[in-house]
């Protein structure tokens, strides 16, 4: 009967102790449930400074897998209360505090903009810092470099490879003295004309729409003095497109790791990932771009 009872004693023994091991692992894996802001901002030279703010629980941010769950942290959201954000250029010291961009303190997130009437431009080559402080969490800063923006579109061309393909093509020149990443991409604008027929039955045009081909870009890498070129392929007619938009962005470390994080959770076949955050003491990302355009003509649209 000892024996017996030793027996069965054992195997509960063993169940208790993997029990306690897997719950180890368990809190070792995921972060503790405490609120943390979460910042997103990305500047450039001559658009308006906009910070979105959140407070949320850190695993619905770092936990995204299927596109389905890519919000599941904006549900996970606490309200926001009273948000205070102060964004400086420490280069030349200038210091602003932003406002709520006519969203109540109710609501779970918040756009944070310069006040109306004060002068804050971003420019090239500087260094930019965020201080956020929220009454239910910890306070965060970042701070991020804006690109030299020392580069030009070289040249931008377009052919067709097949009835059903066509593909761009563009070079990038770097003027400055160090390495540079851009990200290229291009806008392709489709025009069609509407007709009607008049009274006397001649068909006369009346409306004139425009879209634009599916969106696609690339990221390219030009040394000091060198020159970047990518090609692009579309599924479509090159003699459909009426205008061809070049858009080249110079980019900075933090938004090229933050554009690959979040890429790689869009897959839904991918295993759960970190996603990549330069906010100390929070979440999100502070990152900066400048940016230029070359607008072109199709000359091989048909008539």
């Amino acid at each position: 009967m000892k024996r017996y009872n030793s027996l069965v004693f054992i195997p509960i023994v063993v169940l208790l102790i993997s029990g306690c091991m897997e719950k180890q692992i368990r809190e070792s894996e995921y972060p503790p449930l405490h609120n943390q802001m979460l910042i997103q901002c990305c500047i450039a030279p001559g658009e308006p400074v906009e910070v979105e703010a959140h407070v949320v629980k850190p695993y619905a941010y770092n936990r995204v897998v299927a596109p389905e769950d890519i919000n599941e942290w904006r549900n996970e959201a606490i309200l926001l209360g009273k948000t205070r954000i102060v964004f400086t250029d420490l280069n030349t010291g200038q210091t602003v505090q932003l406002v709520q961009d006519d969203i109540s303190d109710n609501a779970r997130y918040c756009m944070f903009i310069v006040p109306a009437g004060e002068q804050f431009h971003i420019q090239p080559n500087h260094k930019y810092s965020i201080v956020a402080e929220h009454d239910e969490c910890p306070s965060v800063a970042a701070t991020t470099i804006v690109p030299n923006g020392l580069y030009e579109i070289d040249r931008v061309s377009f052919k067709q490879k097949d009835s059903e393909h066509f593909s761009c093509a563009i070079n990038v020149s770097n003027q400055a003295a160090v390495a540079s990443v851009y990200l290229l991409s291009f806008r392709l604008i489709v025009q069609t004309q509407w007709h009607r027929q008049d009274s006397t039955g001649r068909w006369i045009p009346f409306l004139k729409s425009e879209k634009h081909v599916p969106y696609r870009e690339t990221f390219v890498q030009a040394s000091a003095g060198g020159v970047g070129s990518s090609t692009l392929d579309y599924s479509a007619s090159v003699h459909s497109v009426d205008t061809l938009v070049a858009i080249v962005k110079e980019v900075n470390e933090d938004f090229v790791r933050h554009h690959n994080a979040w890429n790689e959770t869009r897959d839904l076949f991918t295993q759960p990932s970190e996603r990549y955050t330069n906010i100390d003491g929070g979440l999100g990302i502070f990152c900066a771009y400048v940016s230029k355009e070359l607008v072109l003509p199709n000359p091989l649209r048909e008539k």
